[in-house]
């Protein structure tokens, strides 16, 4: 069973990395522009994305 299982857990790993990466460049254009907003308000805008993604 393991022997049949090994492909699958293969292209599972490799398809939840992908979609992290895709994620994540979705997600930093965004942090970036929030830290040009200012200590206070872009961290606020940080924080709040970062419970966005969290969701």
């Amino acid at each position: 069973m393991k022997f049949l299982l090994a492909p699958l857990r293969i292209v599972y790993c490799l398809y939840s990395l992908t979609l992290f990466i895709a994620l994540m460049l979705c997600v930093i254009p965004f942090a970036v522009a929030g830290s040009f907003l200012g200590k206070i308000k872009g961290g606020n805008f940080i924080y709040n994305l970062c419970i966005c993604w969290a969701d």
